[in-house]
């Protein structure tokens, strides 16, 4: 379980994976925001990278929200382009279940486009993936309003 008290380069790689997979939503949410603080300024968690790209794969969308996240976060730093070659891979969260997901993964596209926008056409052609219908009628319309979004920057980019 995550300590708020302890600084985050005290964490061993085990320990801190452990607790952004942690169930404590909370204090997984402070250690995130940790990491991604730190991976604005270096590319301290880049051989990481691996590992959450896993998180994608996670029992909870919160878990499946953070390592996607967490990937987009070290766009940066991607010197061997790890997230060129797994974007499609990541991009199966645009078909994920919940639409809490499904509009993080839209926002955080929206970031990885400001450092990699020659990943536009690749976006582009997945956003057909997202199902709206299939979320209730509260959240369809803000899916498919991110989505219009995130496609006006990549027209932008594009044209």
């Amino acid at each position: 379980m995550p300590d708020r008290n302890k600084p985050l380069e005290d964490y061993t790689k085990e320990e801190l994976l452990e607790a952004l997979n942690s169930k404590k939503e909370l204090d997984s949410y402070f250690l995130l925001n940790l990491v991604y603080e730190e991976n604005r300024k270096n590319d301290k968690y880049y051989p990481y990278f691996d590992d959450f790209l896993q998180m994608i794969y996670g029992r909870t969308s919160f878990t499946r929200m953070r390592g996607f996240g967490l990937c987009v976060s070290l766009a940066k730093w991607d010197t061997e382009n790890r997230i060129d070659r797994h974007l499609q891979e990541m991009l199966i969260l645009l078909e994920d279940e919940k639409p809490t997901t499904v509009r993080i993964v839209l926002s955080s596209l929206r970031d990885l486009l400001e450092c990699k926008p020659y990943l536009a056409e690749v976006i582009r052609d997945n956003l057909s993936r997202i199902d709206c219908s299939k979320y209730k009628d509260s959240m369809a319309p803000l899916v498919r309003k991110d989505a219009e979004k995130l496609m006006t920057r990549i027209e932008d980019i594009l044209n």
